[in-house]
């Protein structure tokens, strides 16, 4: 049981002004926590003093999140990976996030307040940094997933319900498509209601669709905005995620899980992504 709940979709959060304001919260808390209780010795320093390093540690916490938020994912992209994250990587995260401002809190501690660095310091610092966030922090992570899964079901549930299943080609039933390669000489050319869903794939794109009652895929050197781009006149080809077009009059219904919305097509299993910022206009285009 504990397997298949750390095993659950969670969602990475992606907008950069929501991890500032994550940063910035935590920082408050850590000073504030520290300041009022003043726990670990805090309470024999003067009011001056203990005013000036109870900031330095929520400086100290803030930098150390912005660092990891922003920074890292440049060397590390399985951190920016969304369609694979979930509840264990989540809270393996997490401990990065605190392992790092234990370390930090260490060095501040060694060479500024002058206590000098040790394994036993170091030690200190990471339980101490433990015990202030693991529960605080636990916590959200087990709300907010169950939050999100409750109510992305049930919504995807209503829209499904309320799905109008026209058709929204603009051109005729039997017109054609073509995606352009940036290989000049390829380019893939199908009937446009034959397209399921195009998928990024490096510096690839790899385009499903359906021949002779089977799903088949074809490999292209292109982008996702180049192909957005060949199927501009196509309305019912839409980027739902940052990863995926997809044909709308293909969609059956709507699934969610704690990331968001999932498209279910017609003739595959594999469900499609919605992008968070995109679940109103997603709803807007399916429904009634």
């Amino acid at each position: 049981m504990i397997r298949k709940f750390l095993s659950q979709p969670y969602p990475l959060e992606q907008r950069q002004s929501r991890k500032v304001v994550v940063a910035l919260a935590f920082g408050m808390f850590v000073f504030a926590f520290l300041f009022f209780f003043r726990p670990f010795g805090l309470y024999a320093l003067q009011q001056d003093e203990l005013v000036k390093i109870t900031t330095h540690f929520g400086i100290i916490c803030t930098a150390s999140l912005l660092f990891n938020f922003f920074v890292l994912p440049q060397f590390i992209p399985v951190l920016t990976d969304d369609l694979n994250w979930n509840v264990s990587k989540e809270i393996s995260n997490t401990l990065w996030n605190i392992l790092t401002i234990a370390a930090v809190n260490t060095l501040y501690s060694s060479f500024y307040l002058g206590s000098g660095f040790s394994a036993t310091r170091l030690l200190f610092y990471i339980s101490s940094t433990l015990a202030i966030s693991i529960l605080p922090v636990s916590i959200h992570v087990l709300i907010k997933n169950m939050i999100l899964l409750k109510r992305n079901l049930k919504e995807a549930q209503h829209i499904s319900e309320g799905m109008h299943h026209k058709k929204r080609l603009t051109a005729t039933p039997d017109a054609t498509l073509t995606i352009n390669s940036e290989n000049k000489n390829e380019k893939f050319t199908i009937p446009a209601g034959d397209l399921l869903y195009i998928s990024s794939a490096d510096n690839y794109i790899e385009i499903f669709y359906v021949e002779n009652g089977s799903i088949k895929s074809k490999l292209i050197r292109a982008t996702l905005k180049s192909a957005r781009d060949d199927l501009r006149s196509f309305t019912a080809f839409y980027r739902c995620h940052r990863g995926w077009i997809v044909n709308l009059d293909q969609v059956e219904s709507i699934t969610g899980n704690a990331q968001g919305y999932r498209l279910i097509l017609n003739h595959t299993d594999v469900t499609i992504p919605v992008s968070r910022n995109l679940n109103v206009e997603i709803t807007n285009r399916l429904s009634k």
